[in-house]
This record gives structure tokens, sequence and C-alpha cells, in this order.
């Protein structure tokens, strides 16, 4: 796409970007915060953990599936308030050595979840 951004309070909000200039964009983050009720699987924390960006999520869809709470990431229960929000965000903000943690785990977790495993999974299931 042809990605544009535009400045809102502060925020820039990226709007159609490609899948370069997407991740590109996600690994340029100190912290990727996602925040849901619902999902079906939740992809961008992933994304982000496979950019070696610490993540704060909600623990829905199958991001409890992919992420360790506490070793390569954050996760909130789906009843977090506005302020425990906040607190994980300002905790994880201030703490250099968890984010890194968070950081280089991330990575290596997210390296077991690419197309190449998920379909030997599939395969495997197929044939059993």
């Amino acid at each position: 796409g042809n990605g544009f951004k535009r400045k809102n309070n502060q925020i820039i909000i990226h709007e159609d970007l490609s899948e370069e200039m997407y991740a590109n964009e996600l690994s340029q983050l100190d912290l990727f915060v996602y925040i849901s009720k619902l999902e079906g699987f939740g992809l961008p924390p992933l994304e982000a953990m496979a950019s070696g960006v610490p993540v704060i999520s909600s623990d829905v869809g199958a991001v409890s599936e992919y992420m360790v709470k506490g070793e390569d990431g954050l996760l909130m229960g789906v009843d977090s308030d506005t302020n425990e929000w906040i607190s994980a965000i300002e905790n994880l903000i201030s703490n250099q050595k968890l984010r890194s943690k968070f950081s280089i785990n991330g990575v290596e977790r997210a390296k077991d979840w690419n197309w190449v495993n998920t379909s030997q999974v599939y395969i495997d299931l197929i044939r059993n």
C-alpha cells in the first residue's frame, strides 16, 4: 500500500502499510501494547515479538499459546482495568532489564511460530 502518516495528539497513525513498511515501523517501537477482549489468534503481538519489541498483551486468543507470561512478555487479564494497564506499562518502561529480557526471549519464541513449523504441525495432524 501507499501508507501515510497522520498525527493526532502526538500519535502517528499509519494506514495502508506494505508488509515491509509494517515490519520496519514495528521494529522501531520501544514497547507494543495489545488491548483486546476477544481475538481469534492475535497475530500482532507475535509479530512484535519477532521484531524484538517487548509486548504487553491481553490474554486472549492464542496469545497465551505463544507467549510465556513473565518470560517473553506480560499477559493481562481481559478484565484488567485502565489503572492496571497503566501500571504494567509504567513498570515495563522503567525496567530496562525486563524489556531486554522480553525482547531477546520474544525473538526466540517467535521463531517457533513461523509458517514452515506451523505447516508441518498441520501435515503431522492430517497424517495421524
